[in-house]
């Protein structure tokens, strides 16, 4: 398996130029005209074009198509003729749209594009397929406060938008389409009641007929592939998702993917010998030792149907190491219509594998994404016997440190406190964490989202993706859906999500070079300034861009460079990656040097688990909603957990956590600490030394004392606690280690207890005078 080579590493990760290129993270395949076509977005210096590739007879045709300058995700559509057509959403004047083009079987070209659908709503990627001579088109959007499948079918030269198909009482997502006899078949995922199931339709001349939702109430179903064989016979398959955790309390899930045989109005689920998981998804995806990132798309399992009418259940696979890999292998069984073949390692040449429905042969085709290459070669296909690789089986005793658990959601403190004689409630975040959008993280932005509101228990989260990585950009068009969502799932007192990214920036002159941000803004509205846009291609043209606009931007690695105090307010002080407070002396320097900098607690988790990702932030404002979190943030009344919910009233000298202020005399210190469990000790610190420490007993403290050892001048105080347990380092403290992880550790790399055991609150700054 092939891993980033440090040359390369260098020129397009860590110091890209103008030359960078992305092609998004997913591959759309169809067979057609005795050819295989790809589709992909794509994205360069120039600007933001339509890739489509045909293969036959050996050779590769590519070309560049300009559209909508915001357009996102393309798919194709076999059928009609011997060239496929292709859809695709756009983002226009303030418009969402879905378009349509017929490309060419002659040259490559495509033909006129036609606009089956326009919103001043989200409008998520379509899928589709020929019946006939009829086109027809599905596609999520968001109608009347829920996301809809919404279908449409072209007949005599004119488009026909049907009616919602999906429930109003549900949020539906990632349709997909095939054709069997005179029959359209349609299926989603859908959201409800905190949990994901597949569902779907029929169509016969033009009545659909609802196939029967499938799911569990303790699983996570989505995801779903379809295909038709020649006899008509229908299937779908879908991720499963089952939460774990292990002993030392951090959280995963098991993956794997189901199959099901489409029966009248019902799915009828296929088993083999093993039970429910016919591809096991286990390998790299749940923890081993070490959570590696991955460029591929590991929880996307897909059907394809070869010549001899034979249905594969195909799924990419990154074996699990220590370093980042750039290539998986394809792993498929077969199924007779009786019985599913052992499953088999095919072929490894790249990541992002997509397949067709339909195989011209024997053999399967795909396309896939070459690390390695440049340019539009990026883009390749492959072919592979399906008698070659070898058996694979994961070994179960892998992972036998993973149980079965129920998820408490958060226990949130109840009490309020009085600040400048306003009252202010607690409320909790996590503001980093990150979704498929990015190239090497887990989980669709939805279930995300989802999983922070309904399961973790939050009521702040800001889905952070990266703005680039080697051969993904984060598009203008995710920008803007980004933004939707957040427009969609902010609710006043109920949940915010802000809108955010983060800015992938490294400097030669830094060691460790890491000088990321978390960009985020209250609401949609705010700009996405990049590292590969000529305007903002370093960190000081960034600070500079958000100088005097309403945004939060903080630094998340043990080390940084401070550039613009009018917008940094606040620092990473724990995440999934390190306990930087209590393991590296790096912040508390800056602090001593002047710098005025609130606590943050976010997980960065990559592993779709946000809220249960070891850090969380606690705020204080009167209420639920961007602007009084904003001003929270900005006024650094704000405390950081390794993960859970405790209650703290500081105060020095009468001013409250992220205050200013002066002290006449020696100023009075008080506490008061509501924790989840028994507190092991509490401590004072100023100017980053401990001057005074309790321990409770309990599960409260109360503290108050007068700091009779300062001098004059500006000093700065918090207080840091620790709850009974083991203490969960990355690296061990006294190495005072500035390097940005470890993979060696108890809790390796991006591995974290869901709950830890320290909270700090943020500063107070008191100039003593007397």
């Amino acid at each position: 398996m092939d891993t980033i080579n440090n040359d390369i590493k260098e020129q397009r990760f860590r110091f890209p130029g103008q030359d960078f290129v992305g092609f998004g993270r997913r591959l759309s395949c169809v067979t057609q005209g005795g050819a295989l076509w790809t589709a992909a977005q794509k994205e360069d210096a120039d600007g933001i074009t339509l890739v489509i590739a045909r293969t036959g007879n050996g050779e590769t045709e590519r070309i560049e198509l300009p559209v909508g300058p915001l357009y996102h995700r393309p798919s194709l559509v076999a059928g009609k003729g011997q060239a496929p057509s292709v859809v695709w959403n756009e983002f226009t004047d303030e418009t969402w749209s879905i378009k349509f083009a017929p490309l060419s079987d002659g040259p490559l070209s495509i033909g006129k594009i036609e606009t089956v659908f326009s919103s001043l709503r989200l409008c998520q990627p379509p899928t589709g397929v020929y019946c006939g001579d009829a086109a027809h088109i599905a596609w999520p959007a968001v109608i009347d406060d829920r996301v809809r499948i919404l279908t449409a079918v072209k007949q005599d030269g004119n488009w026909k938008v049907d009616e919602p198909i999906s429930g109003s009482d549900v949020d539906a997502l990632r349709p997909c389409m095939c054709v069997a006899g005179n029959s359209v078949h349609l299926f989603w995922d859908q959201y409800k009641e905190s949990r994901y199931e597949v569902a779907g339709a029929r169509q016969t001349g033009s009545e659909w007929e609802a196939v029967r939702p499938a799911g569990h109430p303790d699983e996570r179903w989505f995801c779903p592939n379809v295909a038709a064989t020649s006899a008509g016979d229908v299937y779908l398959t879908w991720v499963v998702m089952q939460e774990v955790s292990d002993d030392l309390g951090i959280t995963e899930h098991i993956p794997f993917a189901m199959v099901g045989k489409v029966d009248g109005n019902r799915i009828e689920v296929i088993e083999d010998q093993n039970g429910r998981a016919i591809a096991d998804m286990r390998e790299g995806l749940l923890p081993s030792k070490i959570s590696k990132g991955y460029l591929g798309l590991r929880r996307n399992p897909q059907l394809s149907v070869d010549a001899c009418d034979r249905l594969w259940c195909c799924w990419e696979v990154r074996v699990e190491a220590e370093s980042t890999a750039v290539s998986g292998y394809l792993a498929a069984r077969s199924f007779d219509g009786a019985a599913w073949s052992e499953a088999r390692l095919l072929a490894n040449p790249g990541y992002g594998y997509a397949l067709p429905e339909k195989q011209a042969g024997q053999e399967l085709s795909f396309g896939y994404f070459k690390f390695a290459e440049t340019g539009l070669d990026i883009i390749a296909v492959g072919a592979t016997p399906t008698d070659v690789g070898r058996p694979f089986a994961p070994d179960a005793s892998k992972w036998t440190r993973w149980h079965g658990f129920d998820i408490e959601p958060l226990v949130k403190p109840e009490r309020t406190v009085e600040v400048d004689g306003t009252t202010h409630a607690m409320f909790w975040a996590d503001t980093h964490c990150h979704s498929n959008v990015s190239a090497d993280a887990e989980g669709e932005p939805d279930e995300i989202i989802h999983y922070a509101r309904d399961i973790a228990g939050l009521d702040v989260l800001c889905v952070i993706d990266n703005d680039f990585y080697p051969n993904k950009t984060f598009s203008p068009a995710e920008w803007q859906v980004r933004q939707e969502e957040s427009r969609y799932f902010t609710k006043k007192d109920e949940f915010v999500l802000f809108p955010g990214y983060e800015f992938t920036y490294h400097r030669k002159d830094l060691k460790p070079d890491f000088n990321h941000r978390c960009v985020m803004y209250p609401r949609p509205g705010g700009k996405m300034h990049r590292r590969i846009d000529a305007a903002t291609d370093s960190d000081y043209k960034l600070l500079a861009a958000l100088d005097s606009t309403n945004v939060i931007c903080y630094p998340h690695h043990s080390t940084y460079e401070l550039i613009n105090p009018s917008v940094e307010w606040n620092i990473e002080a724990c995440s999934s990656w390190r306990t930087v407070l209590e393991e590296c002396d790096f912040t508390i320097g800056q602090l001593r040097e002047g710098k005025k900098l609130g606590f943050i607690g976010s997980s960065d988790a990559h592993r779709a688990n946000p809220g249960l990702g070891g850090a969380l932030t606690g705020l204080f404002a009167p209420e639920l909603t961007p602007e009084a979190l904003f001003d929270a943030y900005k006024n650094r009344r704000i405390i950081a957990t390794q993960g859970f919910a405790v209650f703290i009233d500081f105060r020095v000298a009468g001013l409250f956590i992220g205050s200013e202020g002066t002290s006449v005399g020696a100023p009075e210190i008080t506490a008061e600490i509501e924790a989840p469990k028994e507190i092991e000790y509490v401590r004072v610190l100023r100017d980053g030394k401990e001057i005074h420490r309790e321990t409770s007993g309990g599960d409260t403290c109360s503290l108050s004392f007068t700091d009779e050892t300062v001098g004059e001048g500006k000093h700065f105080y918090f207080l840091n606690l620790k709850l009974v347990g083991e203490p969960g380092y990355n690296t061990d403290p006294a190495e005072n280690s500035r390097a940005p992880f470890s993979v060696k550790s108890k809790y390796p790399h991006n591995l974290a207890r869901a709950r830890g055991v320290f909270a700090w609150t943020s500063p107070v700054w008191i100039d003593v005078q007397g």
